[in-house]
């Protein structure tokens, strides 16, 4: 349902989608692009549970099989966990979707940074390795990949190896301010 407001503007009801998703839903419960919409439907309404346990019943139907599919069903868990403040299980739900899909920019982008951000440098190395590999370009640039790969190897003391990777990134983007400093820096202690 859209509603006009005094500037003419219309605004969409997020809960208005709700009802035929739903019918929709019992119609076609194998569904999982029917099942990922209501899950979205929910979150925009504020039905956090309800989205988190419909994902949940859809992945339980594949009985622990792995499927590429279901990368977009635990991006949403982790966007639900995200929403909820939950960020230990977002992360873990940013892992397995890209265990699923190893070819999702978006969700390795988003690994990487939540993992950065969360001081997993392993976990962040992994899907930082994993822009690197993308055949389509992932919302993080593989230059900027490479220099954050450059950062976390010298946070580990691997001097060798992160002159490597920010050179690396300097050659795939030039103008990688950051990465050219770091490098600078690095060469003048050797």
């Amino acid at each position: 349902e859209a509603a006009a407001d005094p500037n003419g503007t219309s605004h969409v009801d997020p809960t208005a989608a709700i009802e035929p998703l739903e019918e929709a839903h019992a119609l076609r419960p194998a569904d999982l692009d029917c099942a990922a919409l209501l899950s979205d439907a929910y979150l925009s309404a504020g039905r956090l549970e309800e989205a988190h346990d419909l994902l949940v019943r859809t992945i339980g139907t594949f009985k622990g099989r792995r499927a590429r599919e279901l990368s977009a069903l635990y991006h949403r868990l982790a966007r639900i966990a995200e929403v909820a403040g939950d960020r230990a299980t977002e992360l873990t739900h940013l892992t397995t979707a890209l265990d699923m899909d190893a070819q999702n920019g978006v969700v390795a982008s988003e690994l990487a940074y939540l993992a950065m951000e969360l001081g997993n440098l392993d976990v962040a190395q992994r899907a930082l390795r994993q822009i690197t590999m993308l055949k389509v370009p992932a919302p993080l640039p593989k230059a900027v990949a490479y220099q954050h790969l450059g950062e976390i190897a010298r946070q580990q003391g691997d001097n060798r190896r992160a002159m490597m990777l920010l050179k690396r990134a300097i050659d795939d983007d030039p103008s990688l301010e950051n990465a050219r400093m770091l490098l600078d820096q690095l060469q003048a202690e050797t």
